[in-house]
């Protein structure tokens, strides 16, 4: 496991190393290189890593001989991995969906609240002692019959909407990826983007980042959205144009935000943003509780347990490299193996 994993006390518990042991599963802790990434020898030294934040370059999968057979990814962001070039070296990449949708979920409805009721401007009233004259300049905006508009209808979106219901929230989204049938089986209209930004209250980012969501909300959607809207991510810092935002926020092109990744991590602390009442800012880790923590590590290590016996894991990101039949011949071999 990458040392970032296994510095963190909840991730690295002895009941959930005793699953690997138990297997007899022989592991042991990487320090990533100095640049946070893994190098092409040591990839070359595991069937296997269970790792967190660090890099796998197309150039260092290439380059290893043998490469691992799987890379065991904290979560569901797939970023720091070169996704092409494992699935073309026959290197499986496993997320953790099941143990982080309820966590994320949490932590967008609360950024959803904190921006709408303007919570850190009130927060700032009660420790600067201006309460009674700032309280009115402040007034929240309600959600009951409001709408809610998801850019991203997965795993996520389906928790967040259970947790909006007793709102009385009416929900919109975009997902080129879903049917307007499956958007309707989920009680959600679903809409082009344009049409999401115009209608909705508010904004959650709840997609992967990729090639195409790349800078998806710049000043053109940002204009688009209503001035007493706001704009929540809780998905990836890059999906939203940073100095974009920070100038609709600071000019009243949208009420407000709640955020909880950015484009620059860690954000600055003499960023823009961080002079705003109007911004709820939380350290891309407001979903991390312990419980979430175990959820994950758990997950995680099943995947390994489950390709340490020559099973493909539950939950696979680059699921082309299952057609490929190098890779299942190098998965019998492992099960063989740990048959005999």
């Amino acid at each position: 496991m990458t040392s970032d994993f296994a510095g963190s006390r909840e991730l690295s518990s002895p009941e959930l190393l005793t699953e690997l042991d138990r297997a007899g599963v022989p592991w042991e802790t990487v320090d990533p290189v100095e640049d946070g990434s893994l190098s092409s020898s040591q990839l070359s030294r595991h069937a296997a890593f269970l790792t967190g934040n660090a890099r796998v370059t197309g150039g260092a999968i290439e380059a290893a001989s043998p490469p691992p057979l799987l890379l065991a990814r904290f979560g569901v962001g797939t970023d720091v991995l070169d996704l092409g070039a494992c699935t073309r070296h026959d290197v499986i990449v496993s997320i953790t969906p099941d143990a982080i949708a309820r966590p994320v979920a949490v932590t967008a409805l609360t950024h959803i609240l904190a921006a709408t009721l303007n919570l850190h401007a009130k927060d700032s009233m009660v420790r600067d002692g201006i309460w009674t004259r700032e309280r009115r300049r402040w007034l929240g905006h309600g959600l009951a019959g409001r709408t809610i508009g998801l850019i991203g209808l997965g795993n996520i979106a389906s928790v967040l909407l259970d947790l909006l219901a007793p709102l009385r929230v009416h929900v919109i989204a975009r997902d080129p990826y879903r049917t307007s049938d499956e958007a309707a089986s989920l009680g959600v209209e679903l809409v082009d983007l344009d049409e999401l930004l115009e209608r909705s209250d508010v904004v959650v980012i709840l997609c992967p980042l990729t090639p195409e969501t790349y800078h998806l909300i710049g000043r053109r959607e940002l204009a688009r959205m209503k001035p007493t809207a706001s704009l929540v991510n809780v998905a990836r810092g890059p999906i939203v144009e940073h100095e974009a935002l920070v100038t609709a926020l600071e000019t009243g092109a949208i009420a407000s935000a709640g955020l909880d990744v950015f484009e620059r991590e860690p954000l600055s602390a003499d960023d823009r943003l961080t002079r705003l009442a109007n911004v709820s800012l939380s350290p891309h880790g407001l979903s991390q509780t312990d419980q979430m923590l175990e959820d994950v590590a758990a997950s995680a290590i099943r995947a390994i347990l489950d390709v340490s016996r020559g099973r493909v894991p539950a939950f696979v990101a680059n699921r082309e490299v299952l057609t490929r039949p190098s890779l299942a011949t190098r998965l019998s071999e492992i099960g063989r193996t740990a048959g005999e």
